[in-house]
């Protein structure tokens, strides 16, 4: 087998096994009382722009600083206040609608 590809299924492997949080399917208050401090977790969620729908690789931060909306890489997705404690690490997916 190729090098990359057992690569890629590893880190398939290790991102299925994080908590997925879905915004239009959360029925909880916040959810970021689920996590700890440095947890890794995903997140999909739909931009505002065109309905698709997109999950990052977010990771928790409980002391992160606070920055206005604008400045927020989630400006432009419905974000329900989730970079307020959260670091956007990458996008792994994206479903156009």
């Amino acid at each position: 087998m190729n090098f990359i590809f057992i690569l890629k299924l590893i880190l398939m492997d290790k991102i299925n096994q994080l908590k997925h949080f879905d915004a239009l399917d959360y029925e909880g208050e916040y959810f970021t009382n689920e996590l700890k401090d440095g947890e890794e977790f995903l997140y999909s969620t739909i931009k505002i722009q065109d309905d698709s729908k997109v999950t990052f690789l977010c990771k928790y931060e409980s002391n992160k600083h606070i920055q206005p909306c604008n400045y927020c890489p989630l400006v432009k997705y419905l974000c329900l206040g989730i970079d307020c404690h959260a670091v956007i690490l990458k996008q792994i997916k994206y479903e156009k609608k």
